[in-house]
């Protein structure tokens, strides 16, 4: 039996600079000169695929991850009744002239896909993009908030509890950014 050491290689950098086009190559090279002796490893990420990547191949999501947000995804929605809604645009507009959603400025938010001052376009967010659950939705969903009030303000603690979950919920929704 001999003694064959092979040599790891590292290859790091930004998306999109080309490590997989250049690891490609030298694969292809090295297979060239020594047929079999060259494996490599997929990267696990929290991004959405790219183009046409196949899970295992070129692409390994890191299902952890993906359980975690949508457990946590499922405690928020658990913790109340609905302030953050996902609405068709007629939906919407139906209540929107009476102010039962809150304006993003009012709320901290600000969003360079907001369709209006109170909706966020959902299927533009990382969020929307990235869990194939909401593929099915129409591309013009939109992703509001109702304001405390339109749920019964006057219960109280509880239910300004609820609130507070149901934005912070959203605010998640917003703060989800897909490594790019």
């Amino acid at each position: 039996m001999s003694d064959v050491r092979g040599l790891i290689v590292a290859v790091s950098g930004p998306s999109g600079v080309g490590k997989g086009t250049v690891l490609a190559r030298v694969e292809e090279l090295l297979e060239q000169a020594n047929p079999g002796s060259v494996g490599h490893s997929i990267s696990v990420t929290t991004r959405a695929p790219r183009g046409q990547e196949k899970d295992g191949v070129e692409y390994k999501p890191d299902l952890e991850f993906i359980a975690q947000q949508k457990q946590k995804l499922k405690l928020q929605l658990a913790a109340g009744d609905a302030y953050i809604l996902l609405l068709d645009p007629d939906a919407y507009s139906e209540d929107y002239e009476v102010g039962m959603y809150e304006k993003l400025e009012t709320i901290g938010i600000e969003s360079e896909i907001a369709n209006d001052d109170s909706s966020i376009k959902f299927k533009e967010t990382d969020y929307g993009k990235f869990y194939s659950i909401f593929e099915k939705l129409p591309d013009d969903t939109l992703l509001c908030l109702k304001t405390l009030n339109v749920m019964g303000e006057a219960k109280g603690k509880a239910e300004q509890k609820k609130y507070d979950n149901q934005l912070e919920l959203m605010k998640t929704i917003l703060d989800f950014e897909l490594q790019k």
